[in-house]
């Protein structure tokens, strides 16, 4: 509990109470907007950083792009493609709703385990896509074009 000078009548005054008990004046206490405002703003700023730290590399979900964009895609993937059955991508494309995925070839990241680079065809033979699977957080993102300099 503080004092504090009426404002009326000058005598201390506690804090906690809503009027001077020697003038009766009404003692104003703060609305507690000033409050408001500074844990929305903060609230807000936190919701900006983070978006701006788990967007800023589309090929990781961690946003760590610092030196992830320093190797080429092939040394990120390194061949060769993998065409044995992976029940775990087959998975994570099923529950994201990827279709036309009839084949899929992939390769597994050499820099973020569970993360995979993989190639989908309807038949196997023509209109392959791309797509990006994280299996630790069951993510894919796609389709891409693929990148030529990884072959077929």
């Amino acid at each position: 509990m503080a004092l504090i000078p009426c404002k009326e009548c000058k005598e201390p005054i506690s804090t906690e109470t809503d009027a001077c008990p020697k003038c009766g004046a009404k003692i104003k206490k703060p609305s507690g907007c000033a409050t408001i405002f500074l844990v929305g703003f903060t609230v807000l700023v936190g919701i900006a950083v983070f978006l701006a730290v788990t967007s800023s590399n589309p090929t990781s979900p961690s946003g760590n792009n610092s030196s992830q964009n320093a190797i080429s895609m092939a040394e990120r993937y390194p061949p060769p493609w993998r065409t044995d059955v992976n029940p775990d991508i087959a998975k994570a494309l099923a529950q994201n709703n990827v279709t036309g995925c009839g084949v899929f070839k992939y390769r597994p990241s050499s820099v973020d385990q569970g993360e995979y680079l993989v190639y989908c065809s309807p038949d196997g033979e023509s209109g392959w896509a791309a797509y990006m699977v994280w299996i630790p957080i069951n993510k894919v993102t796609g389709p891409f074009k693929p990148d030529p300099s990884l072959g077929q």
